[in-house]
């Protein structure tokens, strides 16, 4: 496993939040920083599954994030999933992440609905075709939320809570974090 942990910042690591680095500092954790901005565009993507596809089994994952509507998140489940004999340590500050996730798992549409769902509701549809494009639309986050449960169950994801950190393996998990 790679000694220092990757520290996945929009921005430069004079970026990552003082809390979190206090964190890390607490726990001794050493680390070094990624820039995730751009990392997912289209024309990256290859090298952003590249990097992570070469990290060793185990490395341990850091961030401090919101997840803003949901698309940072959904592509990062999409990564992960296709990272899951990785076996990734992932540790996440964010106040409200245990609810975030919960909203994100109970929404009945993706952050990053195919472009081809959405061109195909332009034009003169019958109600049956829109519809069965609506299917298409929550069938494709019903996937995602399937591969949400998945990632967690083969990576360690942790929520770095105020007090406590909580190992998030499922959705019981996450509503036992928001009670406790």
């Amino acid at each position: 496993m790679n000694s220092k942990a990757i520290v996945l910042e929009n921005g430069f690591e004079i970026d990552i939040p003082e809390e979190l680095i206090d964190y890390m500092n607490y726990q001794k954790i050493e680390y070094q920083c990624y820039d995730m901005r751009e990392r997912f565009w289209k024309e990256n993507r290859e090298s952003t599954f590249k990097f992570f596809s070469e990290l060793p089994e185990g490395q341990l994952l850091m961030c401090h994030t919101t997840f803003e509507d949901f698309q940072q998140l959904e592509l990062i489940i999409q990564l992960l999933h296709k990272l899951k004999h990785k076996h990734f340590k992932f540790m996440i500050m964010h106040g409200c992440l245990a609810e975030d996730l919960l909203k994100f798992y109970e929404e009945t549409e993706s952050s990053i609905t195919p472009s081809e769902f959405e061109k195909q509701l332009e034009g003169e549809l019958t109600d049956e075709e829109v519809y069965a494009i609506y299917d298409n639309i929550h069938a494709f986050k019903t996937q995602m939320n399937e591969k949400f449960l998945e990632v967690l169950e083969v990576h360690e994801v942790y929520w770095i809570g105020g007090f406590k950190d909580y190992l998030l393996n499922n959705m019981e998990d996450i509503k036992n974090a928001i009670r406790d």
